[in-house]
Order: structure tokens, then sequence, then C-alpha cells
């Protein structure tokens, strides 16, 4: 009985968007802050998808968004990662957190309690040692630990890396703004909720 269905997203994708909703002004996005989904269920009534749509609207043509911090290739100036709030900047999960936040990148020792951050840098260099090892290097401090590289999907992980300040446009979002259109004319069309399984 569905008459549409959609991947919304990534948990971060999702988390993201509901940060940059709540950075651009709450007061605008009551909806869509109420609704966007925390877990795997719960649904967007029928009744409040045009009030959806009509803040879709606004944060596609009014929503101002602050600066984010981003961790960069800086031989490429491509953003890697950025600082999902939600997640504490953490974007590695396991024996080591590994993140980025408005303070720099970190890592963050999660085998002992209290955890402990073994490198915290706003410019460094990784280097890919033997025996899948990484050496960290930045602002007077080298460590190495068993961590796959930051970057590692590239066929050559990034050598250099720095935490900046960027612009982020709502246009960043205009995946999932797109879906949730989607899902909200489907819903219009049938009457019936957007459900999130």
């Amino acid at each position: 009985m569905e008459f549409a269905e959609e991947p919304l997203g990534s948990w971060a994708g999702v988390r993201y968007f509901q940060q940059a909703l709540r950075e651009a002004g709450e007061s605008h996005f009551p909806t869509l802050l109420r609704y966007l989904p925390e877990t795997n269920d719960g649904c967007i009534p029928a009744a409040e998808v045009a009030f959806v749509l009509a803040e879709l609207d606004h944060f596609e043509k009014r929503a101002r968004l602050p600066d984010e911090v981003v961790l960069v290739d800086e031989a490429t100036g491509e953003a890697m990662y950025g600082y999902i709030e939600a997640y504490h900047g953490v974007f590695i999960w396991g024996r080591y957190n590994v993140g980025v936040d408005p303070d720099g990148f970190f890592v963050v020792d999660m085998r002992v309690d209290p955890a402990v951050t073994l490198f915290r840098a706003s410019r460094f260099d990784q280097r890919v040692l033997s025996g899948g090892e990484l050496e960290f290097s930045g602002d007077g401090r080298t460590v190495r630990l068993e961590l796959p590289p930051i970057g590692g999907q590239s066929p050559v992980p990034p050598q250099r890396l720095a935490v900046r300040t960027a612009t982020r446009p709502a246009a960043d979002f205009a995946r999932m703004v797109a879906t949730l259109r989607r899902l909200c004319a489907a819903s219009l069309a049938t009457g019936n909720p957007v459900n999130w399984v």
C-alpha cells in the first residue's frame, strides 16, 4: 500500500539538515524540526504537509546559514567532513573516535575511562605507514595509531589537512529538499502521511 518510496539520506545527512534548520532559525521551521525522523519510525501527518512545503520554500529562498567548520584537503581545497553537532563532530567511531569541531581535528581514545584526547590540531599531516598504522603530525605533536587514512576512499589519501570555516549555502541540501518535496507531493496526491521506515 505504498504510493512512493524515497531514501531521505543517511542519518548523518538528516542530522546535518536538522542542524542547518536550527542554525537558520528554528522559528522558521517548526514543522520540519518536529517531524523529521529521529528513528526509523514516525511520520509527517497529511494535514502538516503543506506547512512542510512552505518551510522548504523558506529554506531554499530565504534561509541564511552561518559558516560551517570543515576538514579540508589542503591540496585540493575539497571539504571532506563537516562538524555535525549531534555527533559532537565525530565521523569515525570505534576504539578511537575521530572528528572535527570548532577547535580542530581530534582523535580520542575510547578504550580508557575517562576517554583521552590523543591528538588535536587545526592543521596537520597524515602519513600512511605499514601494518595499518597512520601517523598524524601537527601543532608540535606526532602520534601513530591503527586507523584507516582520513579520506581513504580516495585512491591516494590526502597528506595535508586543515580545519577551516567555510560558507554553506542552502543549495548544499538540494538533494534532501528535493526528496522531501517528492514525498510531500505523494502525500498531497493521496491524502496519506509521509511515513519514516
